[in-house]
C-alpha cells in the first residue's frame, strides 16, 4: 500500500531563534535530512511551507503553500492532505531527526483499517509522528473554521488507534525517536543522541 509523507515546514520557529528547517545538523540540513529519511519509506514527500523559495533546494519533493496560514500543525496537515494522492499519510515537523524505516513500517502496518495511527510516549499521543487518512478532511475543515487548532481535537470523532509505548520499544528508543528540536540546546543534544 502507497502512504505518502507530510513534512511541515511553516513553523515561525520562534523558540529557536532562526528557521530550524534550515539549521545545519550531522553535517547536512536538517529539513534535507529528514526528507532523506522519509524518501525512503514514503511514495511522495509534501512539504507544506510558508515561503516556497527558501525550500527549491529540496529534490524530488512537492512544495506547497500553507492554504491555511497561522492555523497551526492543524492547518499544515489540512494543506498537505488537500494536495496528496494518496488515502494514507504520514505527518511530522522539520524537527524530528531520527524518525526511521523501522518505525514506519509498524504505523503502516496498521493499514488499512484506521483514520488515524498515532503514537504514544510517556503518556501523551505524538500527533506530529502519525498517520492520517485522507477522510478526515471533512472533521479537520470544521475545527479550523472553529478555530480548535489542537491537532488531537477531531481525534475522538475518527477511528483511532493507538501505539503503545512497550510496542514502540520492541523497534526503537521512543526518547530518541520522538526527540524534536525546539532550542539551541535540543540540537546540541540532539547531536549527542548521533549514532
Amino acid at each position: 500500500m502507497k502512504v505518502n509523507a507530510i513534512l511541515l515546514a511553516g513553523g515561525k520557529s520562534s523558540r529557536f531563534g532562526k528557521n530550524k528547517a534550515l539549521t545545519s545538523f550531522a553535517g547536512e540540513i536538517l529539513i534535507a535530512r529528514i526528507v532523506r529519511q522519509l524518501q525512503e519509506s514514503f511514495a511522495e514527500i509534501i512539504v507544506v511551507a510558508n515561503e516556497r523559495a527558501e525550500l527549491d533546494f529540496l529534490d524530488k519533493v512537492k512544495i506547497v503553500q500553507d492554504l491555511q496560514p497561522g492555523k497551526g500543525p492543524l492547518g499544515g496537515l489540512y494543506t498537505g492532505l488537500v494536495h496528496s494522492d494518496q488515502e494514507y499519510n504520514f505527518m511530522t515537523g522539520c524537527d524530528m531527526p531520527f524518525l526511521e524505516a523501522n518505525y514506519f513500517e509498524l504505523l503502516k502496518s496498521y493499514l488499512p483499517g484506521y483514520d488515524l495511527v498515532i503514537p504514544e510516549f510517556a503518556g501523551y499521543l505524538e500527533p506530529l509522528a502519525g498517520i492520517y487518512h485522507k477522510n478526515n478532511l471533512a472533521l479537520i475543515e470544521d475545527r479550523l473554521a472553529n478555530n480548535h487548532l489542537q491537532i488531537k481535537s477531531f481525534f475522538s470523532s475518527a477511528k483511532l488507534k493507538i501505539i503503545r509505548e512497550e510496542e514502540i520499544s520492541e523497534i526503537g528508543k521512543p526518547a530518541k525517536l520522538f526527540f524534536n528540536i525546539n532550542y539551541q540546546k535540543d540540537k546540541k543534544k540532539a547531536e549527542k543522541l548521533l549514532d
